[in-house]
């Protein structure tokens, strides 16, 4: 028995448990400190793997395992299928699978330029290391940015989410740069715990120890630096309220039973001194009409709460949107209208062939821009779009002083997929040093600070409110400023590694041609 188990628990299999691992730290475990050093054994193995075949076996054991559990969530998406139960499930169990394999590739594509590097850093494990971690950030870069089949739902980042310092490298660089510190952190632990047993010196220990505690120090400053500036900053009391109608219950109600359950649930709780109320996606679940009852009714609720009420509804601009207005005291001000639609969800992307009717993606720069009040400026998010950095920087770049995000997580059923979707969020607030209000049909709605601290949130899937004080913040963080900069290293890598490819084979040619 013991030696079937030493022979089971290897240097490769431990690479499995660890990918199972990782994926549960993005949104199930809650343990930021560890994704310092938890993402040790992929980057330690494949920088020793010897050969193209051992470094993609040790890539696929750590990073398909690390992608199935993450995209696992898909299978409960079943119960709300119009066919049959089981039939879903192996149609949804395979999408993962496939959705799996495509991210693996998405990752790979950068990470294996590694083994065209390698060679020429022989003896320089120092620099293999942050150069492998550049190049697999890479990866998560492509799983946004790809022309095709773009969902950025994991990052190595949100190991981090749960802790405001370790979260801080964002609001330079992002989110992926955050990726990269840790991925360079676990590589160097690695090598550090190595050379302390095998005695081979202290560089790895201090490097390890010098790039934490830069980690750290950057990161208790930034949180220091961004509370000061909130509270210098123009205050504001904030709702965000929510419901409990998921699945077939809300698609059950009309419109303006979906405006009266708000109505109540924002009465019943006395957010009478609100200075903004923040309500889900398709809240109002209609084309808007201002003489229709139910926006007639939230106009009317906003005139006697005297604030600015922000609700996602259906837009009509020509195209079908999916969209969020904001009701001031001066009225309804030009909509926001979403940019990435959910998949199967939201649109059809076989209607050019079946003719059926669905949403548009809004590409109008009127239309996506922040919303404008006279009182401020709110950046806008939608659903799935806050698992994109790219579209929530633009709306701190085009002026927001605040973001707002409404969504609608029913479909993610009871798995952990919902608090995962929540933690990009979280991520979105510290990026662009914004206060941050979220408010979920169902949960999860939550208040979240510019340093990625939570000051309320409601979690249960029950009709509630949570409430706050907020500040309006003008200054911008340099990655609202310049956003994806932080990826022209690893593209400049990749580059790199062409040129050296290319000479090596040009040398390889002519050393042939003089024989």
């Amino acid at each position: 028995m013991k030696k079937n188990i030493k022979k089971f628990i290897t240097a490769e299999n431990l690479l499995i448990f660890s990918g199972i691992f990782c994926g549960l730290m993005q949104g199930l475990l809650d343990l930021p400190l560890l994704s310092l050093i938890c993402f040790a054994p992929p980057i330690y193995g494949l920088i020793h793997a010897e050969g193209i075949f051992r470094f993609l076996t040790r890539f696929m054991k750590f990073y398909a395992p690390y992608y199935i559990v993450q995209t696992a969530f898909l299978v409960t998406v079943s119960t709300f299928a119009p066919i049959n139960k089981f039939l879903a499930a192996v149609i949804l169990t395979l999408a993962v699978i496939l959705l799996s394999l495509w991210l693996c590739l998405l990752t790979l594509i950068p990470a294996y330029f590694f083994v065209w590097l390698k060679p020429v850093l022989a003896g320089k494990l120092i620099l293999q290391i942050p150069i492998l971690a550049l190049l697999i950030t890479g990866g998560e870069w492509l799983a946004e940015h790809i022309f095709f089949l773009s969902f950025p739902w994991s990052g190595v980042w949100l190991s981090a989410v749960g802790s405001p310092i370790l979260m801080q490298g964002a609001n330079l660089l992002g989110a992926y740069f955050v990726s990269f510190l840790l991925l360079t952190s676990g590589g160097l632990f690695a090598e550090a715990a190595v050379s302390v047993k095998r005695r081979r010196g202290l560089l790895f220990p201090i490097a390890f120890a010098g790039l934490v505690s830069a980690i750290f120090i950057y990161g208790g400053l930034s949180v220091s630096h961004l509370k000061k500036l909130s509270e210098k900053s123009e205050s504001l009391s904030v709702v965000c309220a929510q419901d409990n109608a998921e699945g077939t219950k809300k698609s059950e109600l009309t419109a303006l039973d979906c405006a009266e359950r708000y109505k109540g649930i924002i009465t019943s709780a006395d957010e009478t001194d609100a200075d903004l109320i923040l309500l889900p996606e398709t809240a109002i679940p209609s084309d808007y009409d201002e003489a229709r009852e139910e926006f007639v009714l939230l106009s009317a609720l906003r005139e006697k709460l005297g604030c600015t009420v922000v609700s996602g509804c259906f837009i009509n601009s020509g195209k079908p949107y999916n969209g969020m207005l904001a009701f001031s005291e001066n009225g309804v001000c030009e909509p926001y209208c979403k940019q990435r639609l959910v998949p199967f969800g939201e649109y059809d992307p076989f209607s050019f062939i079946s003719g059926a009717s669905t949403l548009c993606k809004c590409s109008d720069k009127e239309l996506t821009a922040p919303l404008h009040t006279d009182d401020m400026t709110i950046g806008c998010g939608i659903c799935i779009e806050s698992i994109y950095p790219s579209l929530i920087k633009a709306q701190a770049k085009g002026g927001a002083e605040l973001i707002c995000i409404s969504t609608n997580d029913s479909w993610f059923g009871r798995s952990f997929a919902r608090n995962q979707h929540y933690r990009h969020s979280i991520m979105r607030a510290v990026e662009n040093s914004r206060w941050t209000l979220r408010s979920g049909n169902c949960g999860i709605s939550a208040i979240i600070s510019p340093w990625g601290e939570v000051s309320a949130e409601l979690t249960e899937n029950v009709q509630g409110t949570v409430s706050g004080e907020i500040s309006l913040i003008s200054e911008k963080s340099l990655f609202s400023r310049t956003g994806d900069i932080f990826i022209t290293l690893p593209a400049g890598l990749i580059v790199w590694a062409m040129l050296v490819r290319y000479g090596k084979k040009n040398n390889s040619d002519k050393t042939e041609s003089n024989n």
